[in-house]
């Protein structure tokens, strides 16, 4: 299940920043994230009223969102992710890099869980694994 607090953590990632530090999540997130919305519903297999239908919405609302009229807010982010099975954080990028971004999401939740002692170390393991350093 998808928190408003992850919601809310993919919304302030649009904007470039979250917790002080630029969010590796949403690096490739566009200005276009309407247009990730109506591929993603295409990617389930759903009409706009097939969707709307889900959602409790009307067809209106959902193709205005789609065509970038209306903006989204977090609760309504929530639904539409929890609609098509994904995250917000995916449901905000390209559907073709949905597996990475589900990576990069795990990679987020146990990189928040560590000190930053901890988190250096294991970044160094990380670039030194990956021939960074």
């Amino acid at each position: 299940m998808h928190s408003a607090r992850q919601a809310q953590s993919a919304l302030d990632a649009v904007g470039g920043v979250h917790g002080g530090r630029q969010n590796v999540l949403m690096k490739k997130v566009t200005n276009n994230v309407h247009q990730h919305l109506k591929t993603w519903r295409k990617k389930k297999g759903l009409s706009q009223e097939q969707s709307a239908n889900i959602l409790g919405i009307e067809h209106t609302t959902l193709g205005r969102w789609e065509n970038g009229k209306v903006a989204l807010n977090t609760e309504q982010l929530q639904e539409l992710a929890r609609a098509y099975g994904i995250t917000v954080v995916q449901l905000l990028s390209p559907p073709e890099e949905a597996d990475m971004v589900a990576r990069l999401e795990r990679v987020q939740r146990a990189f928040d869980s560590m000190d930053s002692s901890d988190a250096e170390s294991w970044l160094s393991l990380v670039e030194k694994a990956a021939g960074l350093k």
